[in-house]
This record gives C-alpha cells, sequence and structure tokens, in this order.
C-alpha cells in the first residue's frame, strides 16, 4: 500500500501534523529503530498515527497496522493525541472547534454520539476546555484567515488573541503575517526592550555579536550604553559600522573577545541560530516567543541546563515587519529575552520585566577597563561571508507553500 492510497480519517485531521525539525527527528529515529508502535486504521484510513505512517514512506521502512473495532474512534484519538502531545489551551480549543464543525455526513461513524453532530459544549468537555474557548476559537476557524489560524494552532497565539484581531480587522506581530509576506524576517527590536534587557543583565566580560543586525535597532542601544558591539547580517542595509554579506548560520567562529551574542532571530531560523551560537561563545542571549519554551522538539537546547534565565515582558511589546506601512496595535504575541550560560547548570529562573517609552533611562555603563577594550579594532576577516547564488539556483525546488521566496544566496542548499 502507498502513501496515496492510505489517507487519513477526517477525525485525524483534527490533530495538525508535526513538521520541520520535529518531523525530521521523527524520520531519522523510524530510520534506525523502525517504526515503534503501530498506528490505528479506521474505515480503511488512518485513525491514529499519520506522523508514524508519514515517516515510514520518508524513511522507506515499513509501517505495522492494526484495524480498530471499537465503537468510540473520537475518544480513541483524543486520548491518544492528548496523552503524547503538549498543547495549550488555545490549541485544545481549536481542536473541539473543528470536532463541532464537522459535517453531519461525517458523523454517521460515531456510534457514541448516536451518530449525531458534536455540540461544541461536548466537544469542549472531550478537550477539556471552556466553552467559551471554543466559541472563541470557531471565530477563528470561521474567519478563513489561514496564517491565523496556524498561529493559534502552533501555540503562538491565544484565541483570544487572534479573536481581538478579527475583530478590530487588524493583524499584526510576528506569528500573524504569512510566511509568504514576510520576506528576510526583519522586525526590528523596539528600543525599550533592549534597554530593559540591559537594567537586569550585564555583559562586562567581552564585546558582544549582534549577528542579525537588521537596521541596527538593537546595536545602537547597546553601543548607546556603552558597550563594544560588532554587528553583522547576511543583508545589506545601508547601516554604518556593521558588516554585511556574513552569513551567520555558516560561521565557525566569533570574532575575537567576543562573548556574548545577543540578537533577535529571524523566527523561521530561531532553532538553528540558538543552537550554532551556544557552540561559538558562552553566552547567548536571544529575544524570542514566550512560546519558545513550548516544544518537545527543542529539549536540547531547552532542557540542556544551559538556559539560566528568561525575562518575561509583563506589558507587551509591538513588533512590525520591516516597510510595514499599515495599522499599528500592540501585539498579541508574549515575547521574552532567553539567556543561555555554559556555566549555568540548574534550573531556570523565570523573571518578569518590563519596559517603558522613556528615552533618556539609560542602562549602567560597562565598567572600568572598557576603553581599552573600545581601541581594538574588529578583525572581520575570520568571518565567512554569504555564498554567491549558484548557477542552478533556479532549479532548487522551493521549500513548504507557506515558505518565504528568499534570494537564492539565502537558501539553505548544499554547496
Amino acid at each position: 500500500m502507498t502513501a496515496r492510497e492510505l489517507l487519513f480519517h477526517p477525525l485525524a485531521n483534527l490533530f495538525p501534523l508535526i513538521e520541520g525539525a520535529e518531523f525530521d527527528e521523527l524520520v531519522a529515529d523510524v530510520r534506525v529503530h523502525g517504526v515503534r508502535e503501530p498506528i490505528w486504521l479506521y474505515q480503511g484510513k488512518v485513525l491514529d498515527g499519520r506522523n508514524r505512517w508519514l515517516a515510514s514512506q520518508a524513511a522507506s521502512t515499513d509501517c505495522p497496522m492494526r484495524i480498530y473495532e471499537g465503537d468510540d474512534p473520537v475518544g480513541l484519538v483524543v486520548s491518544l493525541n492528548l496523552k503524547r502531545r503538549h498543547l495549550d489551551t488555545s490549541q485544545r480549543a481549536m481542536i473541539a472547534a473543528r470536532l463541532a464543525n464537522m459535517r453531519q455526513g461525517e458523523r454517521t461513524d460515531l456510534p457514541s454520539f448516536e451518530g449525531k453532530s458534536i455540540s461544541q459544549e461536548q466537544a469542549a468537555n472531550l478537550l477539556n476546555v471552556g466553552l467559551a474557548s471554543v466559541e472563541r476559537a470557531k471565530i477563528v476557524h470561521d474567519s478563513g484567515d489561514l496564517a491565523l489560524i496556524k498561529a493559534v494552532d502552533a501555540g503562538d497565539l491565544s484565541v483570544s488573541g487572534a479573536v481581538e484581531r478579527i475583530r478590530r480587522g487588524i493583524v499584526t506581530g510576528v506569528g500573524m503575517h504569512p510566511y509568504a509576506e514576510r520576506g528576510l524576517d526583519l522586525y526590528e527590536t523596539p528600543a525599550p526592550a533592549t534597554r530593559a534587557l540591559l537594567e537586569v543583565e550585564s555583559f562586562r566580560d567581552g564585546a558582544i555579536w549582534e549577528c542579525a543586525n537588521g537596521r541596527g535597532a538593537i546595536s545602537t542601544v547597546l553601543r548607546a550604553a556603552g558597550y563594544r558591539v560588532v554587528a553583522t547580517d547576511i543583508v545589506d542595509y545601508g547601516v554604518p559600522d556593521a558588516r554585511a554579506g556574513v552569513d551567520f548560520l555558516a560561521q565557525a567562529t566569533a570574532p575575537d573577545d567576543v562573548t556574548t551574542i545577543l540578537t533577535n532571530p529571524p523566527f523561521m531560523y530561531a532553532d538553528e541560530f540558538v543552537r550554532h551560537a551556544l557552540a561559538l561563545v558562552p553566552r547567548v542571549v536571544l529575544l524570542l516567543r514566550l512560546a519558545f519554551v513550548a516544544s518537545v522538539g527543542r529539549a536540547d537546547i531547552l532542557d540542556g541546563g544551559t538556559l539560566a534565565r528568561i525575562h518575561v515582558f509583563a506589558n507587551r511589546l509591538s513588533f512590525h515587519r520591516d516597510g510595514w506601512d499599515g495599522p499599528r496595535a500592540s501585539s498579541a504575541i508574549e515575547f521574552a529575552w532567553f539567556v543561555w550560560h555554559r556555566d549555568h547548570h540548574g534550573p531556570i529562573e523565570l523573571r518578569r520585566i518590563s519596559w517603558t517609552d522613556d528615552d533618556a533611562t539609560k542602562a549602567p555603563p560597562p565598567g572600568e577597563g572598557w576603553a581599552e577594550m573600545w581601541a581594538r579594532p574588529f578583525d572581520y576577516s575570520k568571518l565567512a561571508a554569504a555564498q554567491p547564488p549558484r548557477e542552478d539556483a533556479a532549479k532548487v525546488p522551493a521549500p513548504d507553500d507557506d515558505w518565504p521566496e528568499l534570494p537564492a544566496c539565502l537558501r539553505r542548499t548544499a554547496p
């Protein structure tokens, strides 16, 4: 039986498929150990185990199957998925809304509900969420905004925040813009966010590398506070005192004197930035969505013991992508500064911080001996330049449909 012949049951599609690094890890595991747990078939379709089935196809290995002959397929699907997935309230509400929205023709296979449509209240009870959350999730589904739906499904936005955007007719924040519109994923960091960080963290033991400098939002604040900063970016934004054409993910070493990497990375490459930065310097500080911490696929960087502190903004930040000239509003997404340090071994400390619009508020200076370090120029010769476009770049297949069309020189392709 081929992947095309084995269809997915509508109930299985209530839960989103895993993607990206998580799916790649599953394929790698299946390639070595095979599919450990058989998938469930019901009415000739996959009722549970879509990810295992797809991974087995990608790994070119057999996938064990078993037939479900019980009378509660809904209960089976919900129970198995809730046990193995770490879903927040909004994600469960979205699933409940899908379950309650299924057409009558799709309900006749559910004897536990006597073949009748499942109400929102029943779905809410199954998914252990409040009825109000399911009602809000239905509004999100009915909006037809695929980017908005995907943001809530991924845990990047709450259903309340999504409904607020729908009612106001505004789509703002990183999680709201479709990848196709996000280009190079440049969302400049508000200056108060960096100043708030400098009030609770000090980086006096060396220089700072802002490796996704953009138009210099973070590096400008750091330099104004007296820190020595090497600023690079893969794109030339015409920023003085910054080096363009430097692909951070291609660097084998950090510039001399650098002990800290501090940046707001492109969210689509956030995982790669964290892992690579930790291999280059002892301290890594990144501005990320708070939802970044809720992931099984990031266990190596979240549970490894070196994540020391998470500074969560009590008052939400407002981000707008580079070039955005539409309506401006506060973001519905929570952000935080994540601080990793090689010398830290222990639990993660969670702190609440706030930002202020008071531009006169300055962080304390780095300390004595900084003038001598400032006087030493950075040696950029050790930094590898971004690779030029391949001659056959046009033949390289594009990634997923919702992935941005990056210039050929920025694509992660084999040499």
